[in-house]
Order: structure tokens, then sequence, then C-alpha cells
């Protein structure tokens, strides 16, 4: 398994950035499964969601996702939420609507799914018991790179950051797979 992270402060773009690589693997690869029930924005509405975003921060709040592929022949896993540990996983049902938007639930579900790559996103500051410290505890010879997410005040910037890191993402797996 291979972690690519996408991390950041919180609300500078990393589940925005995340949408940005969902669409390209959506038109690379078979969508397996998708969570949760939602429109789902393609590449352009996503860029328009973060000019928006820049122009008035508390405007469109992020839309957490979780979506598995099939890129390849390989199981490619996106989990934007990464700002909460969750509590102890409940392995009588990995799929709860109720906990899908935890990390550690998250990870548990790649597991069982035996997901080839994981993109995620995580929080870069945070005090000790945050998603970024899980991550180096119990993940980091998995990490494959990770990529940083910066807070940038104009939409411009915001949007050829996002395109940038969902590109590399993207190339990254297209390589490794």
């Amino acid at each position: 398994m291979a972690l690519f992270v996408i991390y950041g402060v919180q609300s500078c773009g990393k589940t925005h950035t995340a949408w940005l690589v969902y669409n390209l693997l959506k038109n690379a690869g078979k969508e397996l499964e998708f969570l949760p029930d939602r429109a789902k924005p393609t590449f352009s509405e996503v860029l328009e969601e973060i000019r928006a975003q820049a122009a008035s921060p508390k405007k469109i709040p992020g839309s957490d996702f979780r979506a598995l592929f099939d890129y390849k022949g390989k199981k490619v896993a996106i989990m934007s939420a990464g700002d909460y540990l969750g509590n102890d996983i409940d392995d009588s049902n990995p799929y709860n609507k109720e906990s899908w938007g935890y990390f550690k639930n998250n990870m548990h579900w790649a597991k069982i799914n035996k997901v080839d790559h994981i993109i995620c996103c995580s929080r870069l500051y945070k005090t000790s018991g945050g998603v970024r410290d899980y991550i180096l505890e119990n993940y980091r010879e998995a990490v494959y790179r990770w990529y940083r997410k910066n807070e940038m005040a104009g939409a411009d910037e915001r949007v050829k950051e996002a395109q940038r890191i969902a590109i590399e993402v993207f190339t990254d797996i297209k390589e490794n797979c």
C-alpha cells in the first residue's frame, strides 16, 4: 500500500484538491464505490468552488467524500476526511455511514478492500493525537509522498496550486500502478 498525503492547515483547500484528483481518476479508471451521496462536481466546477472559497472563505464548505477506483488493475482510494481520527474502529460494520468521515475508519475500510494506493488528506498543525501523527506512527513506511497545500489569499493562486498538486498526485499514481 502506498499513501499519497495532501496536507495543510484547516480550510486551505485539501478537500478541493482531493476533488480534482477524484475527477482525474474518474475519467481514467472505473469507479467502484463513492460516499457520500452528493452531486459529484466536475473538474471545472471544483475550480469555480475554489475561486468562490478564496473570495468568501465561509461561503462554500468543503464536502468530504470517499471513493474507490480500479485503475490499471490496482485499487485506488481517495479519502478527503482527514481532520478527525475518530473513535475505535467498529469491525462489525466498516461501512457505517455514521462513521465513514473518520480517518481511522477510512483506513480500516481501505484495508478491508485491499487497496493498493491511498490518496488522503491530513491537517498539518494539530496537537498530539491528530491524523498526521497517526499516519507517522502507523503508516510511515507506506507514505509515498507528501503534498503540502498552502493557504493562499488569491483565487488564481489557489486554483493553480490545487491543479498542480492534483496533477502531481495523479501522475505519481499513474507511474506507480
